[in-house]
Order: C-alpha cells, then structure tokens, then sequence
C-alpha cells in the first residue's frame, strides 16, 4: 500500500522535474564496464513511487509491457526513448543537476584587523566557476560571511584526466 503525504509534497515547485546529479550515467572511472544508460529518470521534484529495486524506468516498462504483451524488451525501450520528454514545466530544457551545482560556503576570518578577501579561481577545461559575492569583506565586529560558488560543466569541452575527474581551486 501506497501512500502520500500531503504535508511533504510540494505542489508548484519549478523548475521540475530535474535530472538528478546522482542518476546513473556510466561509464564511471570506478566502474569502466558498466556502460552508459539508454535511458535516465529525473528522480527529483517529480510525484511518483516506485520499487527501489527496479527503478522508475523499469516501472514504466513493466506498465508498457502490461499494455503490450507482445511487446518485446527492445521495443518497449524504443517506445520509451522516442516518446520522452526533456521539457520541464517551464517550457525549457530539462536542467542536469550534475552539470551545474550551487554550494554555499562559509568563511570566519581570525585575524583582529579589517580584511578583505577577493576569490581567484582556476577552473578546469570544460568547467565555468562563478562566484556571487566574490569579495568579502570582514571587520573586527563582522567576522563571519557566506557567498555562494556556480559550478557549470559544459560536457562537451570538459577535460578530464585518466581516473575521470577534474580540478581547479578557489582561494
């Protein structure tokens, strides 16, 4: 038995659904041999429930198949790719949230002076950085200060190096 809590669900939220940066992809450095998915599920702002152990588009395939008995593995997965969509409730591209991340970090300066703080950041090929509140400035009565730091990756001209992964830095 299934049931929804109308207290936790979220009705309205845009953009959605969203392609969460955990969903399989493949192939991973850790795991070489499992190949790239055909198909991926968006798995964040959506209102669904589904098994854990087949996942939301083994769901989808198994209610196919119950419509289609004839209907042979490959057929249901070409259906399945030919009729997805990659729009989301605004009317724009779907957002994968493993190609752009949003962290918000938090700095305590320690010295007894007024300071002043710029971000310089080297960032990898393939990868935009952005800062929003790139200077920080502190006094000795303001000693804590957040910013936010954009993350992009455009997967097109990302380099990555033999073990799959990038890097630059923020100081």
């Amino acid at each position: 038995m299934a049931t929804i809590d109308v207290k936790g669900t979220g009705i309205g939220i845009k953009p959605t659904p969203v392609v969460a940066s955990f969903s399989g992809r493949g192939p991973k450095w850790l795991n070489p041999e499992i190949l790239k998915p055909k198909l991926i599920a968006p798995r964040v702002n959506i209102l669904a429930a589904w098994t854990s152990v087949v996942g939301q588009t083994g769901c989808a395939a198994a209610l196919i198949k119950s419509v289609h008995l004839d209907w042979c593995p490959a057929v249901i997965r070409s259906t399945m790719m030919t009729t997805a969509s990659i729009i989301n409730n605004k009317n724009q591209s779907m957002i994968d949230e493993a190609i752009r991340k949003t962290f918000i970090r938090t700095t305590t300066d320690v010295s007894e002076a007024n300071s002043i703080y710029i971000a310089n950041i080297v960032a990898p090929k393939g990868v935009t950085v952005r800062v929003e509140q790139a200077k920080l400035v502190f006094t000795p009565t303001v000693k804590k200060r957040s910013f936010l730091v954009i993350v992009t990756a455009d997967s097109k001209h990302l380099v990555v190096d033999d073990v799959g992964a990038v890097f630059g830095s923020l100081s």
